[in-house]
């Protein structure tokens, strides 16, 4: 509802940048010459088709840009998490920018729950489960498999997932799970 609130897409100035970017989890930002009508309406339309997911803001500054590394017309997304921000590479057209916002803004090993469960759905890709029954086994099963999950990432989501909470899931999987007290 929030999201619903703001503006499809807020004007972000080299003096609101900072705040702007930090704003929410996950913060698209589109970076334009002013008379490029195209790029900002490919990128307002994106910003109306997933308003319910993402925060969007563009700028016309170039100096801005110059200072994210870009470029315009580019677009960037900024995250709380793994690298930071991802810089979208390919071509400027609706369809795949909204395909990239729902792959890259899937953190590289997140949490599964509640929460984040349908965001994962929305990705697009097969989802690899981690169970795991506390936050020693996450922490080392993590750094374990982060590896794979970054040779792998845009082809698979991986995320950890509560076995305790969230073990009977494994069934509606037809996994087999396996818990044991560790003493």
């Amino acid at each position: 509802m929030i999201k619903q609130s703001l503006p499809a897409v807020t004007d972000v100035t080299s003096s609101n940048f900072e705040p702007f970017i930090h704003s929410d989890k996950v913060v698209v930002v589109g970076f334009f010459e002013p008379a490029d009508t195209a790029s900002n309406q490919t990128f307002a339309a994106l910003a109306n088709s997933q308003r319910d997911d993402f925060i969007f803001g563009a700028t016309n500054d170039a100096a801005l840009a110059k200072d994210q590394g870009v470029d315009l017309p580019a677009v960037i997304l900024y995250k709380k998490y793994d690298e930071g921000k991802t810089i979208y590479t390919g071509p400027f057209e609706a369809e795949s920018l909204k395909e990239w916002t729902r792959k890259v803004s899937v953190p590289l090993m997140g949490e599964i729950g509640p929460d984040t469960y349908t965001g994962y759905l929305d990705s697009g890709l097969p989802l690899a489960y981690i169970f795991v029954e506390n936050d020693a086994d996450k922490t080392r099963l993590g750094d374990e498999l982060k590896p794979v999950a970054e040779k792998y990432r845009g082809q698979v989501n991986f995320g950890t997932i509560d076995a305790v909470q969230f073990g009977g899931h494994a069934t509606n999987l037809n996994l087999f799970l396996l818990l044991h007290n560790r003493r």
